[in-house]
Formats: structure tokens, C-alpha cells, sequence
């Protein structure tokens, strides 16, 4: 991976959501290179969501079911439930 990939990549892996407010190069970054970022994205089972009127971007785990040879792509993130008072916070 080039070192221009490096930085937005890493940025969006780490901080979860990127903010066009919080980080205007990496997003200036991640919108000129976002089809070789997906392409890198994609080999770690992940895809990237890019909302450019909103100013964000976000890598999200791909559905098990978009894996092209069948074969089952283990979470990288646990999912927990949360109690009702818990989400209201």
C-alpha cells in the first residue's frame, strides 16, 4: 500500500467515524483515492461508506452474504447488546 493510502486508511480503521470538520486532509484524501481505499478495504472484509453531503466516512464490515467464493468472514468487532437504559444514554 502506497503511503498516500497509509494515512486515510489507518485514520478511518482507528477512529471509526471520520469527520470532513475534524480531519479536512485525510478527507480530501480519502475522496481522491476512494476507489483504491474500497479496493484495500474490501480484502479486509470491510467497505467503505463515504457521505459526502454530510462531510463523514466510515469503514463497515461487509454481510457475510457479499463474499464472492462462499466462504464465512469472521467479525472483527463483537456485538453487544445494550440494556434500554444504557441506550437511552
Amino acid at each position: 500500500m502506497s503511503d498516500t493510502l497509509t494515512v486515510p486508511v489507518v485514520n478511518l480503521l482507528k477512529a471509526g467515524v471520520l469527520y470532513q470538520s475534524d480531519a479536512p486532509t485525510v478527507w480530501d484524501q480519502i475522496i481522491a483515492h476512494q476507489a483504491a481505499i474500497g479496493d484495500y478495504l474490501a480484502v479486509l472484509g470491510l467497505h467503505l461508506v463515504i457521505d459526502p453531503a454530510e462531510g463523514y466516512a466510515y469503514a463497515r464490515q461487509r454481510d457475510p452474504d457479499t463474499r464472492d467464493d462462499g466462504a464465512s468472514v469472521p467479525r472483527l468487532v463483537t456485538r453487544h447488546r445494550l440494556s434500554f437504559a444504557v441506550s437511552l444514554m
